[in-house]
């Protein structure tokens, strides 16, 4: 009986695999697919985007809103699959709206929309408000000589982000926090 079952879930995918390999991308609107995250889940600002663009429609002819402003130079084409990648960047906190144009009327012509939700980057994203007080702190290690303490930006915990590695200096060491909190 279980040989039966596993044939015919084989035989299931063979099918599945084949009509999917004989897919026709010659869709009649745009496709646009948020790469970074679901679009109701986007938080600190920053989006990155996938445009597939109809075969019917010259790249030259796409146009890319956010909010109303025009965003197409933000974004990177690929011709040959007729796709365009790119990071959408200061968005509001609540819903945004990206729209994909052919001719930036839409009368007749390929047009689709989708809606962003940006949330802040110290949450929440899923469940009602962060639990208050909310401590800010890295919890300190126990066979640690010294504190190391992070303290956020407001309620939230955010934190600024500065693009270089913390070292602490002790007499004849230096440390990153990686390294101290493995010792």
């Amino acid at each position: 009986m279980n040989c039966m079952k596993a044939s015919f879930l084989a035989l299931g995918a063979v099918f599945l695999v084949t009509a999917q390999a004989g897919e026709d991308r010659s869709q009649s609107n745009f496709e646009i697919v948020s790469l970074s995250n679901r679009a109701d889940l986007i938080s600190g600002g920053d989006a990155l985007l996938e445009v597939r663009v109809p075969k019917t429609v010259p790249l030259h002819q796409v146009r890319l809103l956010l909010n109303g402003g025009d965003v197409t130079a933000t974004f990177r084409t690929d011709a040959t699959g007729l796709v365009m990648r790119g990071v959408l960047t200061g968005l509001v906190q609540g819903q945004n709206d990206f729209i994909a144009d052919s001719n930036g009327r839409g009368r007749g012509r390929p047009r689709a929309s989708l809606t962003i939700t940006n949330h802040p980057i110290g949450g929440p994203v899923l469940l009602g408000s962060q639990t208050q007080p909310w401590v800010c702190a890295t919890p300190t290690p126990a066979r640690s000589p010294w504190t190391f303490m992070r303290s956020g930006i407001g309620s939230t915990c955010g934190s600024r982000t500065t693009g270089r590695a913390s070292t602490w200096r002790r007499p004849g060491k230096v440390s990153t926090p990686d390294a101290a909190s493995a010792s």
